[in-house]
């Protein structure tokens, strides 16, 4: 499903583009729903036009979603504001493990290979990375691995208190769950 969100995202805005002949938002939205249902998946949508703000589409966009990985950008943020203010530099190395304790109750587990898109991220437990070469492996190869060795790193609790602050009002709050 994150391929075709992925791909929803990059080129349905040059599809709208290309079809701003619409008499009407409800016209509007009414392509955009025709195409949804062409896609397996739950979508929520929110389209606002920056040249004609009066232009605003919103397809389940109040509807809740698993976070997934949507909450390894809040962790990213996370990085680089623990970054910025010296925590850390992004060259800093961290031992690659495959063990956490659970935020819920503090009990162990372990990631599972067959729910990571990233299996070669398994292949690297025992070494050192770096942290900017695991915040690559977290958002391009989508690791569920590395963005558990940065949670740890940088605090799970820090990263809520990240998205729920001021520069990020309105954003919705992220949680953390094993298995991610």
């Amino acid at each position: 499903m994150a391929k075709y969100l992925l791909l929803l995202m990059v080129i349905f805005p040059l599809t709208v583009k290309a079809q701003m002949n619409f008499v009407s938002v409800e016209d509007l939205k009414a392509a955009i729903e025709s195409k949804l249902v062409t896609v397996k998946g739950k979508f929520a949508i929110t389209f606002k036009s920056l040249d004609s703000p009066k232009l605003e589409v919103n397809i389940h966009a109040k509807d809740v979603f698993h976070a997934a990985s949507t909450m390894k950008t809040p962790v990213m943020i996370e990085v680089f504001d623990q970054v910025k203010v010296g925590k850390f530099n992004l060259l800093d190395s961290i031992l690659v493990k495959n063990e956490f304790k659970s935020i819920v109750d503090g009990s162990p587990y372990k990631m599972d290979i067959s729910d990571d898109s990233a299996e070669e991220m398994y292949k690297k437990i025992g070494q050192w990375m770096t942290i900017k070469q695991l915040v690559y492996e977290m958002i391009t190869v989508s690791s569920n691995l590395a963005t558990n060795l940065l949670i740890d790193k940088v605090g799970a609790a820090n990263v809520m208190n990240t998205m729920q602050g001021e520069r990020y009002k309105g954003v919705t709050r992220c949680r953390r769950s094993e298995g991610i």
